[in-house]
């Protein structure tokens, strides 16, 4: 029989389950690790294998791990099952995308998605006021604060390597094993053998953004559509699947075709450098495509090649984001393929890609 948790925490709104077992196991004084396995999600028999559970358990838990888990904190699975990426599944990305057997190609078909399992966006101030990861985060598409005003950040301060806090996103056993902190980098630190980074991540410098700017007015929208408002959708005539896929299909051809969000005024200056700095290696890229146009068009080579993981600096996409979402939310599929047509007319070669990519019946 269960034992009940003496002083259990609720969720956070928008917190994903790494975070919420971080935060258990900090105000209990104890690991990840222990906090799994009062939970009934870590036992005797997989408690030291760093699997596939420990590395998927803030995607989806079984029904009955829900319930062991909320019945152990004193919550209910409703509350368990909202903490996990598996709520995305159907919507944000195919759950088809979860029917992977190995730990290796479930984060490979999610990367495609563009969810991100192993590293994580996150919002300098929001870790200041209240130490949670939120689920979003986790989400590519996710690329500013609304609440501050800012652009998210991807990188430690210190150590300059993707951000790893808040989350059961490092499997090294001495993250599951050591009391966590909520807003400092847990980086495994080269020069400490296996010591953790240490940097203070909610101190991290950020990049301001228009409260009434495109971009904010993109993220907002974006926020809407994952708690399940569909009224904008309503409006184009589209699904919720049918829009992400499409989404994502439209940013990666607005960032290969180097076609930012500058009709709808000009970038914020951080977004405008990373996106400069990201030229080369698109134009590069470019290169190899132009040398193998004629095979690209026969074989379909061109619409894998489109079909890759999101840019790990959520700048790239928040350059292009707002013009993704203008051109979907047209009121009409003509206007959107008027609209496209239009914003490709400088890339002739991406303007014909455009036609061979499988877009959704909406568009």
């Amino acid at each position: 029989m269960l034992t009940l948790a003496p002083d259990s925490l609720h969720p956070a709104p928008d917190e994903s389950f790494g975070s919420y077992v971080w935060r258990l196991a900090t105000a209990s004084g104890t690991t990840p690790r222990g906090v799994l396995r009062f939970g009934k999600i870590l036992n005797t028999q997989n408690a030291t294998l760093p699997t596939l559970l420990t590395r998927t358990m803030h995607v989806l838990l079984s029904p009955d791990q829900q319930w062991a888990f909320a019945h152990a904190f004193r919550l209910n699975p409703v509350q368990v099952s909202r903490l996990l990426l598996h709520q995305y599944a159907g919507t944000v990305f195919s759950a088809q995308a979860l029917d992977r057997p190995r730990f290796a190609s479930l984060h490979q078909a999610l990367l495609q998605e563009w969810v991100q399992l192993n590293e994580m966006r996150y919002c300098p101030a929001c870790l200041a006021e209240t130490g949670v990861w939120q689920l979003p985060w986790h989400l590519a598409f996710t690329v500013a604060c609304t609440k501050h005003a800012v652009l998210l950040n991807h990188l430690c301060p210190t150590c300059r390597q993707p951000a790893c806090g808040g989350a059961v996103t490092s499997y090294a056993r001495s993250t599951l094993d050591r009391i966590p902190q909520m807003t400092v980098c847990q980086n495994s630190d080269p020069q400490r053998d296996q010591a953790r980074c240490g940097g203070e991540l909610s101190v991290a410098p950020t990049h301001a953004i228009a409260r009434a700017g495109p971009l904010m007015g993109a993220q907002e929208t974006l926020n809407a559509l994952l708690k399940g408002e569909a009224a904008a959708l309503d409006a184009a005539g589209y699904t919720a699947p049918a829009f992400f896929h499409d989404l994502r299909q439209l940013c990666q051809l607005l960032i290969a075709a180097g076609q930012p969000s500058g009709p709808l005024g000009p970038l914020p200056e951080g977004v405008a450098l990373a996106f400069q700095a990201h030229a080369a290696a698109r134009d590069e890229r470019q290169t190899w495509l132009h040398s193998h146009a004629h095979r690209l068009t026969s074989d379909g080579l061109l619409d894998r090649h489109l079909r890759v993981p999101a840019p790990a600096d959520p700048r790239i996409v928040a350059a292009v984001l707002p013009l993704a979402m203008t051109v979907l939310l047209s009121s009409s599929r003509y206007g959107r393929r008027t609209l496209l047509h239009e914003i490709l007319l400088a890339a002739p070669f991406w303007t014909a890609a455009a036609a061979t990519l499988h877009w959704s019946a909406a568009f």
